[in-house]
């Protein structure tokens, strides 16, 4: 058993032998036998080191890195969950730009639609008013073999009489 009084800094230890306490007769850097550890009065404190000779923390010390370790905890979690938002917020940034992109290459793909569809409707109108050209064209022949004159056929076709003329 072991007595330290910190207003005196008086340390006092007994061994139990027998069914009886005895008095350790010098309890500084004494051993404890069952615990292993030394015992010393250093300016004014009592100091206890393990078996393995490091200084044991007192209660103040203990309490100290305990009150830092859950400030360091503290602060690594704030931190965990600060970078846990901003790549949250950039996870959003890439869903949204992607989201823009897919938007941007759906119009595009839109317009390069309408841009064939136009090209499609003037190349059909192309051919159609070649056809009806070509119609006119062929009619002419057939209109002077009726007699119709060549001012007669290019004002039933809508040409001119040159058109007319060239054609036959």
């Amino acid at each position: 058993y072991y007595l330290y009084d910190p207003a005196t800094n008086e340390l006092k230890g007994w061994l139990k032998h027998n069914n009886k306490l005895r008095p350790i007769s010098q309890m500084e850097g004494w051993r404890s036998p069952r615990l292993g550890c030394r015992f010393e009065t250093l300016q004014g404190s009592l100091v206890l080191y393990r078996p393995d000779g490091q200084k044991m923390e007192t209660y103040v010390e203990t309490s100290k890195r305990a009150e830092l370790e859950a400030k360091r905890a503290e602060l690594q979690t704030k931190l965990a969950q600060q970078e846990a938002q901003r790549a949250q917020q950039e996870s959003q940034r890439a869903e949204q730009e992607t989201q823009r992109a897919q938007q941007e290459a759906q119009r595009a793909q839109q317009e390069s639609q309408r841009a064939e569809q136009e090209a499609q409707r003037a190349e059909q109108e192309t051919q159609r008013a070649q056809q009806e050209a070509k119609a006119r064209r062929d009619a002419i022949p057939r209109l002077l073999e009726l007699g119709l004159s060549v001012e007669q056929v290019a004002q039933a076709l809508n040409l001119s009489v040159e058109e007319v003329n060239q054609s036959h």
